[in-house]
């Protein structure tokens, strides 16, 4: 039986197995933001690459560590179903990315905020959204119950 979005939420994310989740979630998310703000900061300051170029490359190559983390250290997943999962993830990662972009610009562009400090801060508010889709979409095998 499918859970519903109450039950999800009192379940996973109100559960005893929040926190650590949730440390997990941030820890791998968190490398993945390095991995992506490094990349950038090379990109952009050390190979001179025009900054949505940059952020883009970055912010692909944070997929890749970011699903690798996700996948197998935040939701211990090691059953099959890579491919379906990594669709899904790609998929969210490609709204993330238009969400990402359009952000970018209106922090450094509009608000003329540094560039680490916009793309950070996007990083931030798309951790909260992906949070939750990961545990309802990529990952939902796990909350579905068969013991009725």
């Amino acid at each position: 039986m499918l859970l519903t979005f109450k039950q999800i939420i009192t379940k996973y994310v109100l559960g005893e197995s929040l926190l650590s989740k949730f440390m997990r979630f941030l820890f791998s998310g968190g490398l993945a933001a390095v991995a992506n703000i490094c990349t950038l900061y090379v990109l952009v300051d050390f190979w001179e690459i025009k900054l949505f170029t940059a952020v883009n490359m970055a912010f692909l190559f944070g997929v890749i560590v970011n699903f690798s983390l996700q996948k197998f250290f935040t939701f211990q997943e090691k059953r099959e179903g890579i491919y379906r999962q990594f669709a899904l993830f790609a998929l969210g990662a490609a709204v993330n990315i238009v969400i990402n972009n359009e952000g970018v610009y209106y922090l450094t562009q509009v608000l003329n905020i540094w560039y680490i400090i916009g793309q950070a801060l996007m990083l931030v508010f798309l951790a909260g959204l992906n949070f939750l889709f990961y545990i309802m979409v990529v990952f939902r095998n796990k909350i579905y119950l068969n013991d009725d």
